[in-house]
């Protein structure tokens, strides 16, 4: 009898040890699944212009142990282009540097996050080789693809600008990753480049989807002043 209640409390220790293990790997794969679910939602913050907020959720992912080193150098790039979309280019340049790190030196992404930094601190032409090694490792990439399209926009200096070959890289960022961000710098391209009616149209999608956006009103002005411009 007294053999039975011992294999009972054994049986019994190692049953409730199991489910304890059971409930723990439940709980982790939970969590894992909210911080997929906070990514989505930070993204859509950032895409919508909210960056203040979208910086808030990306830097609870990066300090959250549990989440990968994909998704902690991807929430630092996001962090990086929120500085960016707010005008903190300093703290945008940290950023992706802190994002580099998570990668191979050489590689897609460190090429990327590296370009970042170099942009924030002036050193474009260094910043443009690195995009440029980029888009030839992966042509199909939204990063590499974005940054080139708004250097050649002469974003980062009016001597670096060159419109047609902006509209390659614009055009590619946004068919890769249609939203606000890509859809703007793709009307502001189309403007410099004169394809009035195909900015108009983009203009009018962008203007049903985010009616309370100031900035869509300046590029309407734009547009409208762009059209009545005598041709040089």
């Amino acid at each position: 009898m007294r053999k039975v209640k011992i294999m009972f409390m054994i049986c019994f220790c190692l049953t409730v040890s199991g489910c304890d293990k059971v409930r723990e790997l439940v709980k982790a794969n939970e969590h894992k699944n909210e911080i997929k679910t906070n990514f989505t939602q930070s993204q859509a913050l950032q895409d919508n212009g909210n960056s203040t907020e979208a910086i808030e959720k990306f830097k609870q992912i990066e300090a959250d142990p549990a989440a990968s080193n994909q998704q902690k150098a991807s929430a630092l790039r996001y962090i990086s282009l929120s500085y960016y979309e707010l005008g903190d280019y300093p703290r945008s340049g940290d950023y992706a540097a802190k994002a580099a790190s998570y990668y191979p030196a050489g590689s897609y992404d460190y090429l990327v996050n590296m370009a970042d930094a170099d942009l924030m601190q002036g050193r474009i032409p260094t910043a443009r080789e690195r995009l440029e090694q980029a888009v030839r490792i992966n042509p199909h990439q939204l990063a590499a693809n974005n940054v080139l399209g708004l250097l050649y926009m002469g974003d980062n200096g009016k001597q670096y600008a060159d419109f047609d070959k902006a509209l390659v890289f614009n055009q590619a960022a946004f068919d890769i990753a249609p939203g606000r961000i890509t859809q703007i710098v793709l009307v502001r391209n189309l403007i410099k480049v004169g394809q009035y009616s195909t900015a108009q149209t983009n203009l009018n999608e962008l203007k049903l989807k985010h009616p309370n956006d100031n900035r869509l009103r300046s590029l309407q002005n734009e547009l409208d002043a762009s059209r009545t411009e005598p041709k040089k």
